[in-house]
């Protein structure tokens, strides 16, 4: 009884993300995770009070792994957003081909070869 339940409950879940994902695309919004950068509080809290317990090479250490770490992202997300532009080059082609090809031969038409 309780696996029907929870196969109800995760069906559920599952018919709403689908709702509103295709909601979200027809309106041709995507949900994308926020790029911007983070902003610092205006209060003092921990991150603020971690200089005082770190020396300062160990501190100097830490901002240069840092920055080699943001290097090494803005590369990562330069190279993922030419490969994303490369799939969606692709899939223009091939939907602009299927509109071209599909008419010809009158596959979606009332005089299709198919019915």
């Amino acid at each position: 009884m309780k696996n029907k339940h929870f196969a109800l409950f995760m069906a559920l879940i599952m018919c709403f993300s689908f709702v509103f994902g295709a909601a979200a695309a027809t309106e041709g919004e995507q949900i994308m995770p926020s790029t911007s950068p983070v902003s610092p509080t205006q209060e003092p809290d921990i991150a603020d009070k971690i200089p005082e317990f770190i020396p300062d090479d160990v501190q100097t250490t830490l901002a240069e792994a840092g920055a080699d770490i943001m290097e090494g992202a803005q590369q990562a997300h330069g190279f993922l957003n030419a490969v994303q532009k490369v799939i969606d080059t692709i899939k223009i082609f091939f939907a602009n081909l299927i509109n071209t090809i599909f008419p010809f031969f009158g596959i979606g038409m009332n005089d299709s070869l198919f019915g």
